[in-house]
């Protein structure tokens, strides 16, 4: 059956060509559909994220909040401002003790129904973050002193970094956009744990940044001359 529904178009396709004189390849632009119409929306939040970051000398909020403030504006071309709900570090700190397996249903929360008329016509920021570092042993092969290969044991660190982005309508309290990206990266020895927390999140942001603005990409037509 597939192979029937296949036949056809590239049969039509041949006809196709084989009545035409000359074709012409044409390179046209083409940019993919945006996660949301930001331009639909004059005023965009950010929220603080429900964080579960257990390696000490990481404050994650600091770095989200300056990407989000910072960074994305200039992606959706309009101003992101920081809100701090009554309440909400209180409710953060509660879901944060459950290592994010509690959802949060925005449409039915009142919380957030509350924090959304609060705000019209809004767009707003937010997610959930997990980091885990783990400490592996692997055999490296170093070389000694007289260049003769040896194999050495050593304890590493591989960091996984999973970061969910809710992106909302506050006035429909409905998700325009929800995407999970995940990074991993094994530390560079005597770099600060809060430098690869915003290593790491970097390149998270550049995959969010995809997502609401896709970059422009070329594809082949071909113009068919009889």
């Amino acid at each position: 059956m597939k192979r029937s529904k296949l036949a056809l178009p590239l049969l039509l396709a041949a006809l196709a060509w084989s009545c035409a004189d000359s074709f012409d390849p044409v390179t046209v632009p083409f940019r993919g559909k945006p996660a949301a119409n930001v331009a639909a929306f004059p005023n965009a939040y950010v929220i603080d994220f429900i964080s579960d970051v257990s390696e000490a000398g990481i404050i994650p909020e600091a770095e989200i909040r300056r990407t989000f403030t910072e960074e994305i504006p200039f992606v959706i071309e309009r101003k992101v401002v920081l809100l701090e709900p009554e309440h909400w570090a209180t409710i953060r700190a509660i879901l944060q003790r459950h290592r994010l397996n509690v959802d949060i249903e925005y449409d039915n929360s009142v919380f957030f129904q509350n924090v959304f008329k609060a705000h019209p016509r809004g767009l707003f920021f937010t997610g959930k973050l997990r980091l885990d570092v783990k400490k592996m042993g692997v055999v490296k092969e170093t070389r000694d002193e007289k260049g003769n290969r040896k194999n050495a044991y050593e304890t590493v660190q591989l960091w996984e970094m999973e970061a969910k982005i809710f992106l909302i309508d506050g006035d429909a309290a409905k998700i325009l956009m929800q995407e999970t990206y995940r990074e991993k990266q094994e530390p560079v020895p005597g770099t600060s744990p809060q430098f690869n927390f915003n290593s790491m999140f970097a390149r998270i942001t550049a995959k969010l940044v995809t997502a609401l603005q896709p970059r422009k990409a070329l594809q082949e037509r071909y113009i068919i001359r009889k």
